[in-house]
């Protein structure tokens, strides 16, 4: 949740639009109800998630037999690691990957989500070896971020760089930023 909250002042214009979805739909609280009904907060939510992505590199993997990838021979028995980095970085469904875009998530109607986008960011992995709390950390992004930005407006106090730190875990720089309540 902290890579998560610390992108929402570098992309403020971006996510104020969910605040007037938000408006719209929910009244005082959002339940998970509410979440077909707010499909630009889901693409700001998936956006975060893949732009800012915390994990770059999943847990080992040992291939079970001689795999040819890109032409190149991968031996049974060698350790593979996914970086699932350069996996939402690079693939060529997002179009300009390094732009924080989350109408990259919405059909041209600005209604619907695009199933073939949102099946390519995969921040909590994919198959067998998932993350186990995917469900639970999906409804509470939805419902915490959703909160933040109805009470919120977060607005940075000096210019933000979200140049990843890299380590075990991605994070941001150290910055500061004002939460300014929101009128009720």
């Amino acid at each position: 949740m902290q890579r998560f909250i610390s992108s929402l002042p570098g992309f403020e214009s971006k996510t104020r639009p969910v605040d007037r979805q938000i408006d719209i739909i929910a009244t005082v609280v959002e339940f998970m109800s509410d979440k077909p009904n707010m499909p630009y907060t889901q693409a700001v939510i998936h956006e975060v998630q893949r732009h800012s992505n915390m994990i770059p590199m999943l847990g080992t993997h040992t291939n079970v037999e001689d795999i040819m990838v890109k032409g190149q021979n991968i031996p049974t028995g060698t350790m593979v690691f996914a970086q699932l980095w350069s996996i939402l970085k690079n693939d060529s469904v997002f179009d300009e990957s390094y732009k924080f875009n989350p109408n990259r998530y919405l059909q041209a109607d600005g209604k619907t989500i695009d199933k073939a986008v949102l099946e390519r960011t995969i921040p909590f992995s994919i198959g067998k070896r998932n993350c186990v709390g995917e469900g639970l950390a999906r409804m509470e992004l939805f419902l915490i971020f959703s909160a933040l930005i109805q009470k919120y407006e977060f607005v940075p106090t000096a210019k933000i760089d979200l140049t990843p730190v890299w380590g075990a875990v991605l994070t941001a720089p150290p910055y500061t930023c004002q939460l300014i309540p929101q009128a009720a």
